[in-house]
């Protein structure tokens, strides 16, 4: 039997979210993933499952219904919507339907050809979405028939792969931390070592980095830290140095992942361009699915920090304010340049990406991002709290109550605008107990970046306050990323910014430099309601060729080495949240900014 787990998640049932900004976000989410269901029918991803149907669309499509499925259920759990319970249940009955009687559930392969070319085919990347869809309906709606289905084709995976049996694996990793939380769940370790055996034949002991195809790479990481939580000690090292090495070398500031257009891939050490950056919706998904599991194993703050890193910037930032249409890669730059390729006639970019300049899109025949987004942005109150015997910690500030256990807590927060935090404490174990809080990185409290725990034995509403000490900061990046030599990003709270041409029309944001920061101000009337950075940039000065000579004066300040001469006036700007641009009229963005001289 597998170790159990020492810190575990608090179900999303026992966590009830109040108004604030999480509250907004999560319900333009529930509208996007109504909206996107009628697009899924639209398109034939669910008609596909009818008997006799023509199929339509790729190959994998299957796997986008399963994780619309997982999202809609989620949805359900805050919010009730008889509309969208039908539609659920509509899709379950149009999945079980299709089940063959051998258990195999795929509306892509005929009998002839199952399981024959599995390194492209994805059948065991939708069956494990499948399996994370079965569970989740059980756990959250109580719902089974469903599962049912799933478990019935993890038995035909399992006689037909485990053992030694064949020896190939699915090159799109998921099925391998799908099979660890079914056997969690049914306390069956047929399907923990299929998981185990999968994740061996890529032969990943002696990687030091994760390479490749960013989100197979994330998914694949998620299932070898599943591992290591079921008491697979031995790969706790592994985990721990490929994670290590994703957080300092290939990473972006808003901790998006894959730097690299070719492949949808994590690229070199430091490969991290920013116009030119692929860090795509699903690997945003990926990447807190694993951060999520790294904290349960290691427990450290740091972890934390990085999730609520890329919750915040990476992950918002992939829907609309309006939670109904999509980006597929998310730069952290745009000229915003339309751009026409008559050779090619755009094949690449209209079928993977959209049009350039980048947008975010209502629908794409790559449907992955979109209900991958939905079903963790329905989810995020359950990566907002770890319990264990005797102790509750909070990982995440939103405006909640909680009830697991022995712990009945309340959190009040304006969280992430302000760090003000009110816990109040209405029941607690009996005896001494503990409630740990996470005092994020950015905070300006002296212990930032650690848990901070309450030991005591608690009467009922007994309250902790906090202030964690919202700033303004300036971020700077590790030289090896020659793109950001010089440049700064602008953090407030968890939010990284941005400046966006509709907030300064005049400025060309491509030439200006960062002279120092100025105040924030709330503007409930812009983007739905944000706090704005105000700043002071200097436009640098450009000539009327690509290259030329720099006009130097000497200064006896400086012993006489030469330095630029001259300057241009400031100019005022004003960055918004990265999670909210393009959302207006198209426009340049950025979001790393060279320092001017006042600056540095």
């Amino acid at each position: 039997m597998a170790a159990p787990l020492t810190l575990r998640p608090v179900p999303l049932r026992a966590v009830e979210v109040r108004p604030g900004f999480w509250s907004g976000r999560m319900d333009a989410n529930h509208h996007g993933v109504r909206v996107l269901y009628e697009r899924l029918v639209e398109h034939g991803v669910v008609s596909n499952f009818q008997p006799g149907a023509d199929r339509r669309g790729l190959w994998f499509t299957d796997s986008d219904l399963y994780k619309w499925m997982e999202a809609a259920c989620y949805c359900l759990v805050r919010t009730p919507d008889p509309e969208l319970s039908s539609k659920l249940d509509e899709a379950v009955s149009a999945v079980v339907g299709a089940q063959d009687e051998n258990g195999y559930l795929n509306t892509n392969f005929g009998p002839g050809n199952r399981f024959r070319d599995l390194g492209w085919s994805h059948e065991l990347y939708c069956a494990g979405h499948l399996i994370q869809a079965g569970l989740a309906l059980e756990a959250v709606l109580g719902q089974s028939d469903l599962l049912s289905a799933a478990r019935r084709f993890s038995d035909l995976i399992v006689a037909t792969f485990a053992d030694g049996a064949r020896e190939e694996r699915d090159r799109h990793p998921v099925i391998e931390m799908a099979l660890v939380d079914l056997s969690r769940h049914t306390h069956d370790d047929h399907y923990r070592a299929l998981a185990r055996s999968l994740c061996d034949r890529v032969g990943a002991q002696a990687w030091q980095r994760l390479w490749g195809h960013a989100v197979c790479a994330l998914y694949f990481a998620c299932g070898l830290t599943d591992l290591a939580l079921d008491g697979d000690t031995a790969r706790a090292p592994l985990v721990s140095r490929l994670w290590d090495d994703l957080v300092t070398t290939s990473s972006y500031v808003t901790g998006g992942v894959g730097g690299r257009w070719v492949g949808e891939s994590i690229g070199r050490p430091y490969e991290l361009p920013n116009e030119g950056a692929y860090a795509e919706s699903c690997s945003a998904v990926g990447a807190a699915q694993w951060a999520w599991r790294m904290l349960q194993l290691t427990g450290e703050a740091p972890v934390a920090d990085q999730l609520e890193r890329i919750v915040h910037n990476a992950l918002l930032a992939s829907v609309s304010l309006e939670g109904d249409s999509w980006f597929y890669a998310n730069p952290l730059g745009s000229s915003a340049a339309h751009e026409h390729h008559p050779f090619i006639e755009d094949v690449l970019t209209e079928q993977i990406a959209g049009p350039l300049p980048l947008s975010r899109l209502p629908w794409r025949d790559v449907t992955c991002c979109p209900p991958n987004v939905g079903r963790l942005l329905a989810s995020v109150p359950a990566y907002c709290y770890l319990a264990r015997p005797g102790e509750l910690r909070v990982v995440g500030y939103l405006p909640s109550r909680v009830r697991t256990g022995a712990f009945d807590v309340t959190v009040e927060t304006a969280m992430p605008w302000a760090g003000d935090v009110r816990i109040t404490v209405h029941r607690a174990p009996t005896g001494p107990a503990a409630l740990t809080v996470r005092i994020p990185e950015w905070s300006a409290e002296v212990d930032a970046g650690s848990w901070r725990t309450y030991r005591r034995e608690w009467r009922a509403d007994d309250v902790v306050e906090l202030d964690l000490g919202v700033e303004t900061r300036l971020v700077r990046c590790d030289p090896h990323v020659p793109e950001n030599r010089g440049c700064a990003a602008v953090q407030r709270g968890p939010f990284v910014y941005c400046a966006e041409q509709a907030d300064q029309p005049s400025v060309d944001l491509a030439a200006i430099r960062l002279e120092n920061l100025g105040t924030h101000q709330w503007r409930p009337e812009l983007l739905g309601g944000i706090v704005t950075v105000g700043a002071a940039g200097r436009p640098a000065t450009r000539g009327s060729r690509l290259y030329g000579f720099v006009p130097l004066q000497r200064s006896t300040a400086l012993g006489g080495q030469p330095v630029p001469a001259g300057g241009r006036a400031e100019v005022p700007l004003t960055l918004i949240p990265y999670f909210a641009w393009a959302n207006r009229t198209p426009g340049p963005m950025v979001t790393w900014i060279p320092l001017g001289s006042a600056a540095r």
